[in-house]
């Protein structure tokens, strides 16, 4: 990397953003051989994770996990084929049904989180609380960051940045999930 091109501050954005997208690759890698017992994919429990609240329609699905429509009704419908999502008439729209959690998925959606949450408690073994929430602070202020400028652009017409690779627009109660979701499984 050219350090000329970037300010200090540049400088550092750009370097967490490569060690992301990094451990964005051992995640999702580490992350299918670890819940694989589970006959899931990472995709598939996000999926399962953002349809866990209340039923959404597959573009809702797709906005909260930030995929495009098309990978999001592929993924519903193999869990669909799996028992552990159905679809439900929406009142709202003819066409665009609701898909829901089965209690198959419920449990499914437990035993992942189950085996995550041993995961993360292996990583997080010897690591200090204090350096794991700032880290944690920085991700989400970077993140915040993002989904502004990408609004002021969204807001502009720029409507192709909801494609690229540099930023989705995952919601905050998928986030939300993410954090809270082993309190309901009876994981400490």
């Amino acid at each position: 990397m050219d350090s000329r091109l970037y300010s200090p501050e540049g400088r550092l954005v750009a370097e967490i953003n490569f060690e992301i997208f990094k451990i964005n690759g051992l995640l999702l890698q580490g992350g299918d051989q670890m819940i694989k017992s589970t006959s899931l994919t990472i995709a598939r429990w996000l999926m399962l994770l953002a349809l866990e609240e209340m039923p959404i329609t597959v573009a809702q699905a797709s906005r909260l996990v930030g995929i495009r429509r098309q990978s999001a009704q592929r993924l519903v419908d193999a869990l669909v084929e799996m028992d552990l999502v159905e679809f439900k008439p929406n009142r709202n729209h003819r066409r665009a049904m609701l898909a829901c959690l089965t209690e198959a998925g419920k449990e499914k959606l437990c035993q992942a989180q189950s085996v995550h949450s041993a995961a993360a408690n292996s990583l997080a073994d010897g690591m200090e609380p204090e350096m794991l929430q700032q880290a944690l602070s920085v991700l989400q202020n970077i993140h915040l960051r993002l989904r502004e400028k990408a609004r002021e652009k969204l807001g502009s017409g720029e409507r192709e940045l909801n494609k690229t690779i540099m930023y989705h627009p995952v919601s905050e109660d998928l986030e939300n999930k993410l954090r809270q979701r082993s309190k309901s499984c009876g994981i400490s």
